[in-house]
């Protein structure tokens, strides 16, 4: 028989545990700490790796072939991707086609080593870079020389968005390493990296004419050193950065709207300082806002481009589809009504009320011709044959 348990007798000493001190307690902390490393380390030991010292913004001359030399080994290098060679080549060819089209746009490169580091972990990409993996396909260190790749967003992504984003993420690299330590505001820096991305599309370009319509514009004031994190308005930060970007690239003789000029000119390193300076200054900013903003157009003019187009133009028109139906609708209904009204009062009436409003009811039966006069010629025919 099992003996009865009685929770308040202490336990039985029968085969007391090995006492343990403060000295295994350490032991067993210290241990613990190891593995919580090790295991850290395993996530981070292949995206961690000191900033390349040899890296230099290079400007090409004018005699120079603007495309990059087929040997990507030197400017770039892949981390974090040792063990899948095949996803390791497509990387490295799309950072060698996003460096192309920065070398080919601005006639600006650089020389030494950009880093690419593959971050298969959400949490490590946060870490490292302090962006939401949910709201970014990678992020950029310029101080580090390292851009870091965001592998989940990177598998959802079509070629030509890795493309621009890896594109996008290599401007940030020129800009924040250009001579005279003067950084742009971010949204200069910003729009500008999306020239050389060629991010703009239709989708983006209504989005602002109906934000410009409502008054949802972000100042620029509001955009010199960070962007909203709302993702929608994030995306007008970005529009309105680009388009401001345009205009000075513009101003500078670039018609097309390629920084080339722009970037040559931050890049020199007598000009580049003083443009960037300027680009601080208050009333420098607001006179490029103010023509960003003209250059858009009146807001009942951007009203109706935001009504006329994209699912706003299909809403209307299903909008006056619906009053038509309805219109029509209320038309029927009320004949149908007075008809009806009319009928009960047609049903309601006596023979006195019929006799008084229309008077005495003709005599339908077809009356009899009066009799007229034989001719003497029918008379005469009538006798002859009698």
């Amino acid at each position: 028989m099992m003996p009865r348990f009685d929770p308040m007798r202490p336990p039985s000493t029968d085969n007391p545990k090995p006492a343990r001190g403060p000295a295994w307690a350490a032991i067993r902390a210290l241990f613990l700490a190891l593995v919580l490393l090790c295991g850290a380390g395993l996530h981070a030991q292949m995206v961690i790796e000191d900033p390349p010292s040899d890296f230099r913004i290079l400007l090409l001359g004018e005699a120079e072939d603007p495309r990059p030399a087929p040997s990507r080994a030197g400017p770039l290098k892949i981390i974090g991707l040792d063990d899948n060679a095949a996803l390791r080549a497509h990387v490295e060819g799309v950072a060698f086609q996003a460096r192309a089209r920065i070398r080919q746009t601005t006639r600006a490169d650089w020389e030494g080593t950009a880093l690419v580091v593959w971050v298969e972990n959400p949490r490590d990409y946060r870490t490292l870079t302090g962006k939401m993996p949910e709201y970014t396909a990678a992020a950029a260190s310029a101080a580090r020389r390292t851009v870091w790749i965001n592998a989940s967003s990177w598998r959802r992504s079509d070629p030509r968005t890795q493309l621009e984003t890896l594109t996008h993420e290599f401007g940030h690299l020129l800009l924040g390493n250009l001579p005279g330590g003067t950084r742009l505001p971010l949204w200069a820096e910003e729009g500008v990296v999306m020239h050389l991305a060629g991010e703009w599309n239709m989708t983006r370009a209504l989005a602002v004419s109906r934000a410009h319509a409502f008054g949802q514009l972000p100042s620029l004031v509001d955009l010199e050193t960070t962007f909203p994190e709302d993702p929608e308005m994030q995306a007008l930060a970005y529009a309105v950065s680009y388009l401001t970007v345009a205009e000075i690239a513009t101003s500078l003789g670039d018609s097309a709207g390629a920084p080339e000029r722009l970037m040559r000119r931050l890049s020199d390193a007598h000009a580049g300082p003083r443009l960037r300076e300027a680009l601080w200054d208050p009333a420098v900013r607001d006179g490029w806002e103010a023509q960003m903003l003209e250059a858009l157009g009146g807001r009942v003019t951007n009203l109706m481009i935001a009504l006329s187009s994209g699912t706003a133009f299909w809403f209307l028109i299903l909008v006056l589809a619906f009053w038509a139906w309805s219109k029509k609708r209320a038309r029927r209904r009320a004949a149908n009504e007075q008809e009806a009204r009319e009928e009960a009062w047609a049903a309601s009436l006596t023979e006195r009320d019929i006799h008084d409003v229309w008077g005495e009811p003709e005599d339908d039966e077809p009356k009899p011709e009066p009799e007229r006069e034989e001719y003497p010629w029918e008379k005469w025919e009538r006798l002859k044959g009698e």
